[in-house]
């Protein structure tokens, strides 16, 4: 398991994203699984301008009792790299999808 703070959040199909207040470390997304176009070098070279969300498949709806900086615990599945995504009619760059397994909150 993972930990994070989140502080931002967003329904968007049939998933809710997650954005890290702080950039997860590289090495545990070089351990799981990349997009399959994504090489590891690509990864190593994007790291440091990319910003974090978590996507979550498995619900829709954000965690009762959210707040800023709230702590969750979560696995990671896999993760893709976005040049562009759409957030509330914000345009934003550079953004890392982290697909998750499990995530948790933490009290």
């Amino acid at each position: 398991m993972y930990y994070a703070k989140i502080d931002d959040y967003f329904v968007n199909n049939d998933a809710i994203f997650y954005h890290l207040s702080e950039k997860l470390d590289m090495a545990p997304i070089l351990q799981n699984r990349l997009n399959n176009s994504e090489k590891i070098e690509e990864a190593i070279a994007r790291w440091s301008i990319e910003q974090h969300w978590l996507a979550d498949w498995n619900h829709k709806n954000c965690f009762k009792g959210y707040h800023k900086n709230y702590t969750v615990a979560f696995d990671i599945k896999s993760s893709t790299y976005y040049h562009i995504m759409k957030h509330k009619n914000k345009r934003l760059e550079n953004v890392r999808n982290i697909n998750v397994s499990i995530i948790e909150k933490c009290e």
